[in-house]
């Protein structure tokens, strides 16, 4: 796994990474392969999240990750938190979706590969900085999934592309702003899954009323 370093400052250099190592570029379709390389070929930081297991089968967190929008109406119901997560009415592409989130920040999603044990979305949006301006990015996510006997162990890796210019002149001080609010904020739909999940595998009847 890459490790995480932001090069948003005067004289830091972007992040070498290799796009085939991440997604068979030959397999996924011209659109989505450009923007693959339009990311991968400037990358700002490379942030791993934490990972985690999810306890429960393997398929039901797989469903609940094909279906985002259900599973952040679940995640509404059960009182975790407030995004909403939807489909584009004009183009309801399952593999595609968008999460708003109301402390201002909004993401589309992509997914472009998957296979058993690894996903790959493309995203493009902007995060909130609070006092800072808002920040323009776009991304690649490379999950990792491993079922095992506890469950199912996650990981995944964020690699950022900064398309806000006035980022490119901050100091290494604002570095890690950056990195923690795209740690908190791209990994999300990861962190949804897995509460749902949980959730149905320790009480379903309960889940079923919350929904």
């Amino acid at each position: 796994m890459v490790s995480a370093g932001l090069s948003l400052g005067i004289g830091c250099s972007a992040i070498a990474v290799d796009p085939a190592s991440i997604v068979p570029l030959d397999r996924i379709s011209e659109s989505h392969r450009e923007r693959v390389l339009h990311v991968l070929g400037d990358v700002a930081a490379a942030v791993p999240l934490d990972g985690s297991v999810v306890r429960s089968r393997p398929e039901i967190y797989e469903f609940l990750l094909d279906e985002m929008p259900f599973t952040s109406d679940v995640v509404r119901a059960l009182g975790r938190g407030e995004w909403r997560i939807t489909r584009d009415p004009e183009d309801p592409d399952p593999a595609s979706f968008t999460v708003l989130d109301p402390g201002g920040y909004v993401l589309r999603f992509d997914l472009v590969w998957k296979e058993p044990g690894r996903r790959v979305y493309l995203t493009r949006g902007s995060f909130n900085m609070g006092m800072l301006p808002r920040l323009e990015g776009s991304t690649v996510i490379e999950m990792r999934m491993e079922p095992g006997e506890e469950g199912v162990r996650t990981d995944a890796t964020v690699y950022l592309r900064v398309e806000t210019p006035v980022y490119s002149a901050l100091s290494k001080g604002f570095r890690s702003a950056v990195e923690t609010r795209v740690k908190a904020k791209a990994g999300f739909f990861i962190q949804a899954a897995r509460w749902v999940a949980e959730e149905a595998a320790a009480r379903p009847d309960d889940l079923v009323r919350s929904a």
